[in-house]
């Protein structure tokens, strides 16, 4: 008779357990990405050392690089990828009173044109992704691997 009376409450448990990505499914994007290599102009980038990663969720965006002994920095922006075209365009031109705009403004090093990037989308699988920005500083591609 316990059997019996399990079950009902599994099926309970199952139908009432939630989602683990807020506002929708937004794959392959969501989750956590390193960039792998930065190249300009076919070159690796001197200024990056395999510090930094990407985060994804809903249609925010969080660059993190380590500076190492346990100090890291954030960017924190906006993000949209429209359906049909192979282009993901950033945002950073946020700002608030209490935090000037410091923890907007992503690193110089990545090459940015600007707080409004838009990068082309060469490759992309659930996994691996790499970007293209082209502007008047050279051509910059961002490989990216998703590790969680």
């Amino acid at each position: 008779m316990r059997h019996i009376a399990f079950i009902p409450l599994l099926i309970i448990m199952l139908l009432t357990s939630g989602c683990t990505q807020n506002n929708g499914e937004i794959d392959p994007w969501f989750g956590t990405w390193r960039l792998e290599s930065l190249t300009c102009d076919g070159e690796p980038s001197d200024d990056y050392h395999g510090q930094m990663t990407w985060s994804f969720q809903n249609n925010i965006i969080c660059l993190v690089t380590d500076l190492g002994h346990h100090s890291y920095t954030q960017t924190w922006g906006t993000w949209a990828a429209p359906e049909g075209e192979r282009k993901l365009l950033l945002d950073f031109d946020q700002h608030d009173d209490i935090n000037g705009t410091n923890v907007y403004t992503p690193p110089s090093w990545l090459g940015f044109d600007g707080l409004q990037p838009t990068l082309t989308i060469v490759s992309q699988s659930s996994r691996e992704m790499t970007l293209k920005l082209d502007n008047t500083t050279g051509s910059y591609l961002y490989c990216l691997k998703k590790i969680y």
